[in-house]
């Protein structure tokens, strides 16, 4: 089971989607990290056959996805930034018109329907309209309705906008759980979300692939270029305009600021160790202003 994303470029008016992106990918959990516009959401729908990219080919088991159109569909699941639904549909109801849209046999659904409510946590509302349900009652519906096919190719975009700390950490646990033996990419900006979950990270901005391997790769990239410091408060925004500052916490002793930089910023500050937000910031955050 192989995934082969072909040097995919994709145009809108005057702006680049998606660069000449190309990347191989075996089963595993993807991180896809990149801020707000870099062109994720672009790449996630030309990869489910959604949006024709302008050049480049997408191929699964080395045929191109467009040629294998229905065969394709029928190995995956889409979870897209705002999936739709109709909210006087019961769960139980929805599920059945997913599985229906998809073609899947009546007994096999009833069965699965059963099996993913109960692997989401909804097993106790399938009579639940979903208009009443949580935010992240809704996101594990539809993490649900995802998986009705049982696919082999598991896209996730942005499944975690909107949740609080603890549905947060209970959407990656299942993600963890449900996405072993599947090709899974996780499209997000929120860096925690994937930094324990994945498997590998694919870095992009401005449409391009800047970094694809593992965290701890990332994260080793930038050792020395992490800095903390203890300044004067009143000095903490002026450093802010000249330096990368991730973090900025004020204490009646003065403002610790986590700075990323090439160099030692000030002669007191002393390398910390880096973590996969401090790899991300480096590689996509911009310098000489503040965050």
């Amino acid at each position: 089971m192989v995934l082969d994303i072909d040097k995919i470029s994709k145009r809108y008016k005057d702006k680049i989607a998606i660069n000449r992106f190309s990347v191989s990918l075996l089963p595993g959990v993807y991180g896809l990290l990149g801020p707000n516009g870099a062109g994720k959401t672009t790449l996630l729908r030309i990869v489910c056959g959604l949006t024709r990219p302008d050049s480049g080919s997408i191929f699964y088991d080395g045929k191109p996805i467009h040629d294998l159109g229905e065969q394709y569909r029928k190995i995956l699941g889409y979870l897209p930034q705002n999936f739709g639904y109709y909210p006087n549909f019961t769960v139980q109801r929805y599920m059945e018109y997913i599985a229906s849209l998809k073609g899947l046999n009546r007994n096999f659904s009833k069965r699965k329907i059963s099996e993913l409510l109960e692997i989401v946590g909804l097993q106790e509302a399938p009579k639940a309209k979903i208009s009443s349900l949580s935010g992240g009652m809704r996101q594990r519906l539809g993490i649900a309705q995802s998986m009705l096919n049982d696919p082999d190719v598991l896209i996730l975009d942005e499944p975690t906008v909107g949740l609080d700390p603890t549905e947060r950490v209970k959407f990656r646990n299942l993600i963890s759980t449900i996405s072993q033996g599947k090709i899974t990419i996780l499209s997000t900006h929120i860096v925690s979300d994937v930094s324990y979950i994945a498997d590998d990270i694919l870095l992009v901005q401005h449409g391009e692939l800047q970094y694809f391997g593992d965290v701890q790769q990332l994260t080793t990239a930038v050792e020395g270029k992490v800095w903390e410091v203890l300044v004067e408060n009143q000095q903490a925004n002026k450093i802010a305009q000249d330096y990368m500052v991730s973090n900025m916490h004020h204490t009646p002793q003065g403002a610790i600021l986590r700075i990323i930089s090439d160099h030692k910023p000030f002669q007191q500050a002393k390398a910390i160790t880096p973590t996969l937000e401090d790899a991300y910031l480096f590689h996509t955050g911009e310098r000489g202003g503040e965050l």
